[in-house]
């Protein structure tokens, strides 16, 4: 019969508490053993306090070590070293079995950059594969016109012959400055040079026959030495434009011929010359802007302030009565107006031929005539119109005894008795356009003399 305690736990049963501890123990290792499950204790312990980050930074394909890289990690910055190796120690998680969770940058020039991240609960390793940046070269060689099919062209450790276009190309070139080039072919003298690459690019190649020479023009803008491109350039019974960097290459050219050349581009004067190809050589060609200057007059000063209307512009003379228009492209019958306050005003047109010149306006007054002497109260003339481009009329009561044209040298060009009547009609056809004079004499014997302006 059980022996009733009143819940307290006797002393015999304290005193066979830890063997029966000891036996749950043994039992539970035994377990073990027979079904191959771990038994892992929980015990209590401190967390690791840091970790380090081992970080190997290969290139993709070659597998080489990418050195000097620039990483960033945990707003601490580091460079890769001759192995392609960086190490970084960081602050753990702040508790066992805790993670925690690292960003990282790495870049370098010539390289796709890296952003990743890393999960961490203890030190760990990483190996980053790092893609180099890599460009497209295409080499187009010509003989400065025709492309030239079989050329080989030996650069950045390949071969390749050019196609039917005269196009060699050359895929995965990594960044990077004066990478040599060699081009032959045969017929043809050997081209050698360096090429920067900082991208995909194009690569024009000329190539000589053998026993002739080569002409570089280069183009450029007298005012601010800046390259031209397609200028024209005619040499050597060819024409040729020049490409973006202001050149034009012509191969083939015979020495010790004199050649002439002759370039232009719109907007500018042409430039001509000539030269002997003895050996290679290049030109360089400095272009002044093409102007078209308008000297503006009413035949005996300059007017100021008049407003010159030309090539979509308007431009006011100066003191001088100059207004000047620059980069004027070549053309036909362009056409210009002139107008200033108390003048008529003038227009035409010109014909431009790259080249520049300069264009003289003389400007009439808004009267009925130009009277330069003798209109004495009651013995008034009119002679109209004026400016004038047909016949012109002086109103005639009877008094006009002679009519007298001549122009801006003195010599006399037409001369007349008028009949009756009480219009008199000048005919002006033997005319060019220009200034004149008309002397009137009326039956006094007194003499009026006008300026007019024939267009």
């Amino acid at each position: 019969m059980k022996k009733d305690t009143g819940g307290k736990e006797s002393q015999v049963q304290k005193e066979r508490r830890p063997a029966m501890k000891t036996k749950l123990i043994k039992r539970m290792f035994t377990l073990t053993a027979m079904t191959g499950w771990f038994l892992v204790l929980a015990v209590s312990g401190k967390a690791q306090s840091t970790y380090t980050i081992t970080m190997q930074l290969s290139e993709l394909s070659t597998n080489t070590p990418v050195t000097g890289a620039t990483v960033v990690l945990n707003n601490e910055t580091k460079l890769s070293d001759s192995t392609g190796k960086v190490i970084f120690t960081v602050p753990a998680a702040n508790c066992l079995n805790c993670t925690v969770k690292y960003y990282y940058r790495i870049t370098k020039e010539g390289y796709i950059s890296v952003n990743d991240s890393v999960i961490l609960k203890s030190n760990k390793q990483i190996l980053v594969i790092m893609k180099p940046i890599t460009y497209n070269v295409a080499f187009m060689v010509s003989n400065g016109k025709t492309p030239i099919l079989g050329a080989r062209v030996d650069f950045n450790s390949q071969t390749i012959n050019t196609n039917a276009q005269g196009i060699a190309e050359f895929t995965g070139v990594k960044p990077a400055e004066n990478l040599p080039y060699t081009v032959t072919r045969s017929q043809y003298r050997t081209v050698g040079g360096t090429v920067t690459v900082r991208g995909n690019m194009s690569v024009p190649v000329y190539m000589t026959l053998e026993g002739t020479n080569q002409v570089v023009f280069y183009v450029k803008n007298r005012a601010d030495e800046s390259l031209l491109s397609n200028a024209v350039i005619v040499f050597n019974n060819d024409t040729l434009l020049t490409d973006a960097e202001g050149k034009a290459v012509f191969t083939g050219v015979k020495p010790d011929v004199s050649n002439n050349y002759s370039v232009y581009k719109n907007g500018f004067n042409e430039v001509t010359g000539s030269l002997i190809a003895s050996t290679d050589l290049s030109r360089s060609i400095l272009l002044d802007s093409l102007q078209i200057s308008f000297l503006v007059t009413d035949g005996n000063r300059q007017l100021e302030n008049a407003e010159v209307t030309f090539n979509g512009e308007k431009r006011k003379t100066g003191a001088g009565g100059m207004a000047v228009f620059r980069g004027v492209n070549s053309g036909q019958h362009l056409p210009y107006e002139v107008t200033l306050e108390g003048y008529y005003p003038r227009s035409g047109n010109i014909d431009v031929n790259r080249s520049s010149f300069m264009v003289t306006v003389v400007m009439i007054l808004k009267t009925t005539d130009t009277l330069l002497q003798n209109n004495e109260p009651g013995k008034e003339i009119n002679i109209y119109p004026n400016p004038f481009k047909g016949d012109l009329y002086i109103d005639n009561d009877g008094m006009i005894k002679r009519v007298e044209v001549f122009n801006v040298l003195g010599k006399r060009e037409i001369v007349m008795a008028p009949s009756a009547g009480s219009v008199i009609y000048l005919n002006t056809a033997s005319l060019k356009a220009g200034m004149y004079l008309i002397k009137v004499t009326d039956s006094d014997n007194q003499t009026h003399v006008f300026k007019m302006l024939k267009e």
